[in-house]
C-alpha cells in the first residue's frame, strides 16, 4: 500500500528529510490550492492538505472540500505494517509536539530512473541539536534499515554524490500503530515541505479530526480489538482502541484514558529522575537509548544498586534495572546536558508507593508540582520519617528544638525522584491534590570564595546544619565551607535569612567511582568560615550536637556555633592556625587526635578529666614537622586502667599556645 506525493527535482546531491511521529491530536488547516489533476499528475504551486482514515482511501482536498486525488492507502488493520512512498527533496518541517516511543524504518533509496543508489551514506540528523545520532548505508539495491528508532525530531540526510538531477524516492516501511497519517505539503514551484505525523485518534471524513473511530471489545475484555472496527461517525457499542494497546493484550491500560508525556531534564553530572505514568515501553535501556547513542550517558542506578552501564569488552551496555516503574526514582549521571520525552498512563490516585525500612529512591508520579512537605506529612504523623532529600542534597528534616521539619527542598517535581528514609517499613500515598499551600524554599545563593571540587548537583550529600550563628561574627555576603582534608566537597554563601533565623544548612557531595572529587565516607570533615570583609579564611570547631564529626553518605549532622559568640573568632583564629580535630567522637574504643600544623611546632598534648586534673599524657613537649601528625588516647590513664565513662578534655599546647577539646568517652 503507497501514498505518493507528486515529483519534484532535487536542486543538490544532499537532501533533509524530516520524519515526525507524535501522539497529539493535531488539527491540519486546509489551504488554498490552484489546479491539480488525479493521480500522479503534475501539482502546481499551492496548499494541500491529506488525511487518511482506517476504512479510506487516501484523499487530498482544496480548503473548499473539492477532491483533488485519491491513493490506494486503506488502514483496516491498526497495527499493519503501512508503507509510505515520498518522491520529496528539500527540508520537511515538523511539529514540536514530540512524543516517546519506536518506529521500524525500512527504507529504499532510489533514482526516477536509472540504477538504484547503492552504498549511499544515510545519516538520522538530531533535529534540535544538529548532531548525527544513527548511520547505515544503503545496499546494492538501494535498502536501508534503522532498527527501533527512538522517537524523536530527526531528518534523514542521504549523502552521495551519485545523486543526478531528477527525482528520489524513498520508500518507507513502518511498523508503527497508525491511528492517523495527516500530511501537510507545501508544493511550490521548485521545492516541497511537508509533515508527517501519527495522531492519536482517525476521522470519519476529511476535515473533520473531532469524529472518531470506535473498535468493538469483540473478545469482552474491555479493550477495543483493531480487528473490529466501526467506522461511522457515531459511537457504538464498543471502545475505543488505545494508542497503547493494540495488541489487545495490555492489561493496565485503562480504556479511553489519555496518555501524559513528561520531558526529563537531567544536567551534566548526577541527577534523580523519576516517571509520572506507566511507560508504553518501560526498559531504561530503550527510554534512554538517544543517550547512549549521542555519547551521554555515564551511567544509571537504582535504589538497590543495580545499574545500566557500559562494561566495555566485557559486554558492553548492560541493563540489570530492566524496567523504569512510577513507585521508583533512578540516580542518572550524564556527561553533558541532555533530556529524554516519555510517555505513558497516568497511575490511578491515590497510588502506593512502598518503602523499605532505611534509604529508598521514590518517584513522584505526578502531573504538577505539590509542596515536598505535604506530600510526606503523613510519614511524619506517623513518626516514620528521619529525612528527604532532592538530587541537590536539599533535605525535608527534622531540625528538633532549632525549627522541628523544615522544608529545604521546596516542591516535588514531576519527573524528579527523591531520596527518603524511613525508620520501619512503610506506605507514602501519592494523592490526586494536595490542600493548598506555598512551598517556600530557603534562598540559596551560590558561593563565590569556597569552590566545590565536584561537578553538578553531587551525589549522596551530607547536611551539616549549623544553628547559633553568632550574630557578632556573621554577616550576609560571607562563606561557610566544609572540607575534606584539601578538597573542598560543600559551600554556601550566607543570607539575611541565615543571620534572622541564626541556622545555616551546608551540603556537602560524596565521590563516585568514575573520577568525580568528593568526600570519603568516614573522614572527619572541617567548617571553613570566610569573612568577607576582611577577605580571611578560619577554620571553625563547632560543637557536634547530634550525627557525627565524620562523613557519612546520605545523613545529617547538626553542630553549635554558639560558643564563638563568646570568645569571638579572631581570639580562635590566633590559635588555631594550625586545624586540629579529636575523631569519633563521642568514641568507645579509641579517640583519634589529627593535628596539621603549618610549621614546625613544639607540640604536648595531655588528657584532663571535668575536673581539671590530669588522666594521662599522650604527647610531652616535642618538636612535630609541619603538616599531618596523628596521635590518639585509648580511653586508659596513665597506669592503663580503663577510665569511667563520661567528658574528658584533650588539651593541646603549640608553641604556648593551648587548645582545648572536648571528647566523650561512652565505653560501659
Amino acid at each position: 500500500m503507497k501514498k505518493t506525493l507528486n515529483r519534484i527535482r532535487p536542486a543538490t546531491a544532499i537532501f533533509l528529510f524530516a520524519f515526525l511521529i507524535f501522539f497529539q491530536a493535531v488539527n491540519a488547516q486546509q489551504l488554498t490550492g490552484s489546479a491539480v489533476s488525479n493521480g500522479a499528475a503534475t501539482v502546481s504551486g499551492g496548499n494541500y492538505t491529506g488525511y487518511v482514515s482506517a476504512g479510506q482511501m487516501a484523499t487530498y482536498l482544496y480548503s473548499n472540500g473539492t477532491q483533488i486525488a485519491t491513493q490506494g492507502i486503506i488502514l483496516n488493520q491498526i497495527s499493519s505494517e503501512v508503507e509510505f512512498t515520498f518522491e520529496l527533496v528539500g527540508t520537511l518541517t515538523e511539529s514540536q509536539a514530540l512524543k516517546s516511543g519506536t518506529v521500524q524504518i525500512k527504507s529504499a533509496v532510489a533514482i526516477n530512473s536509472g540504477p538504484p543508489l547503492a552504498f549511499a551514506t544515510v545519516n538520522l540528523v538530531d533535529a534540535e541539536t544538529g548532531v548525527i545520532f544513527a548511520s547505515t548505508q544503503t545496499d546494492e539495491n538501494g535498502y536501508f534499515q534503522f532498527p527501533a528508532v527512538p522517537y524523536r525530531i530527526f531528518y534523514f540526510l542521504v549523502n552521495t554524490t551519485e545523486i543526478p538531477q531528477n527525482p528520489v524516492v524513498l520508500d518507507f516501511q513502518s511498523n508503527i500503530f497508525v491511528k492517523e497519517v495527516v500530511v501537510n505539503g507545501e508544493v511550490g514551484a521548485g521545492g516541497i515541505s511537508a509533515t508527517v505525523a501519527v495522531i492519536p485518534e482517525n476521522t470519519c471524513s476529511p476535515g473533520q479530526p473531532g469524529y472518531k473511530v470506535w473498535f468493538l471489545d469483540y473478545d469482552g475484555d474491555g479493550y477495543g480489538n483493531p480487528g473490529f472496527w466501526v467506522g461511522q461517525c457515531t459511537q457504538p457499542v464498543g471502545y475505543v482502541l488505545n494508542n497503547l494497546d493494540p495488541d489487545d493484550n495490555n492489561k493496565l491500560i485503562i480504556p479511553k484514558s489519555e496518555m501524559v508525556c513528561l520531558k526529563i531534564k537531567v544536567s551534566k553530572g548526577w541527577n534523580i529522575f523519576s516517571s509520572n505514568g506507566v511507560l508504553a515501553t518501560p526498559d531504561v535501556k530503550y527510554v534512554f537509548q538517544r543517550f547512549i547513542d549521542r555519547n551521554s550517558l555515564s551511567k544509571i542506578q537504582d535504589e538497590s544498586g543495580n545499574s545500566l552501564e557500559n562494561w566495555g569488552i566485557f559486554g558492553g551496555w548492560k541493563n540489570n534495572i530492566n524496567n523504569i516503574a512510577p513507585t521508583e526514582g533512578y540516580k542518572i549521571k550524564v556527561i553533558e546536558n541532555d533530556s529524554v520525552e516519555i510517555c505513558g498512563l497516568p497511575v490511578a490516585f491515590p497510588y502506593p508507593i512502598p518503602l523499605s525500612q532505611g534509604w529508598n529512591i521514590m518517584g513522584f508520579p505526578q502531573t504538577i508540582p505539590f509542596n515536598g512537605l505535604d506530600v510526606v506529612q503523613q510519614l511524619i504523623n506517623k513518626g516514620t520519617l528521619s529525612k528527604v532529600q532532592d538530587e541537590s542534597g536539599n533535605s525535608i528534616e527534622d531540625w528538633g528544638i532549632f525549627g522541628g521539619w523544615k522544608n529545604g527542598i521546596g516542591e516535588f517535581t514531576p519527573g524528579k525522584g527523591y531520596s527518603i528514609k524511613v525508620k520501619t517499613e512503610d506506605t507514602l500515598w501519592i494523592y490526586s491534590s494536595y490542600p493548598k499551600s506555598t512551598a517556600i524554599k530557603p534562598a540559596e545563593i551560590a558561593a563565590t570564595h569556597f569552590k566545590p571540587a565536584y561537578t553538578g548537583n553531587g551525589l549522596d550529600h551530607v547536611n551539616i546544619n549549623m544553628v547559633g550563628l553568632p550574630l557578632n561574627i556573621f554577616k550576609s555576603g560571607d562563606e561557610l565551607a566544609v572540607f575534606d582534608g584539601g578538597i573542598c566537597v560543600g559551600a554556601t554563601k550566607v543570607t539575611q535569612g541565615n543571620i534572622t533565623s541564626q541556622t545555616i544548612s551546608v551540603v556537602a557531595s560524596s565521590k563516585d567511582n568514575q573520577g568525580m572529587p568528593g568526600f570519603t565516607e568516614g573522614n572527619p570533615f572541617t567548617l571553613k568560615y570566610w569573612d568577607s570583609a576582611q577577605n580571611t579564611e578560619i577554620v571553625l570547631y563547632p560543637e557536634i550536637l547530634a550525627g557525627q564529626a565524620t562523613f557519612n553518605r546520605n545523613e545529617s549532622t547538626v553542630a553549635s556555633l554558639e560558643k564563638y559568640a563568646v570568645t569571638g573568632v579572631p581570639v580562635v583564629a590566633n590559635i588555631i592556625e594550625n586545624e586540629i580535630r579529636c575523631y569519633p567522637n563521642p568514641f568507645n574504643d579509641r579517640v583519634n587526635i589529627e593535628i596539621n600544623l603549618r610549621k614546625d611546632s613544639q607540640v604536648q598534648v595531655e588528657i584532663m578529666n571535668q575536673l581539671g586534673q590530669r588522666v594521662n599524657v599522650i604527647l610531652t613537649k616535642k618538636l612535630l614537622n609541619s603538616g599531618m601528625n596523628n596521635l590518639s588516647w585509648d580511653g586508659r590513664n596513665a597506669n592503663m586502667q580503663q577510665v569511667s565513662k563520661g567528658i574528658y578534655h584533650v588539651l593541646i599546647s603549640v608553641d604556648g599556645e593551648l587548645v582545648n577539646r572536648k571528647v566523650v568517652f561512652s565505653r560501659q
